[in-house]
């Protein structure tokens, strides 16, 4: 069985080369460039933009696995698009609450929402 234990789940993001930072029993936390919290990936050089971009192609290869539910189903187009909204819409946007989306990120958000609707 597996187990990890809190410290080993801890993860150090800092510009400082001389953070000393360490738990009770003086071991020292990792220090790492980049890390997930969330499901959202955080670092000191992270962008929304590559954040963003990796969503999107995630979000793509889930909708290339619901191709035989849209092709397959006898649901209505009803059930597929409420299906389509829920799922693709949580993948992409979960924890993107405080991102700037600027207009080249909305229009591929529209752009993706319109193939999503061309597979029924």
């Amino acid at each position: 069985m597996w187990t990890e234990t809190k410290q080993e789940k801890c993860e150090l993001i800092t510009t400082h080369k001389n953070a000393d930072i360490h738990f009770k029993d003086k071991t020292k936390v990792l220090k790492v460039k980049s890390a997930t919290y969330l499901g959202c990936n955080l670092g000191i050089k992270s962008t929304s933009k590559e954040e963003l971009s990796k969503r999107f192609s995630n979000t793509m290869a889930t909708m290339k696995k619901l191709d035989i539910f849209w092709r397959h189903s006898d649901c209505d187009i009803a059930v597929k698009v409420y299906t389509a909204d829920a799922i693709l819409r949580a993948k992409l946007l979960y924890g993107l609450e405080s991102a700037q989306l600027i207009p080249s990120v909305a229009k591929r958000m529209e752009t993706l929402q319109l193939k999503v609707l061309r597979q029924y």
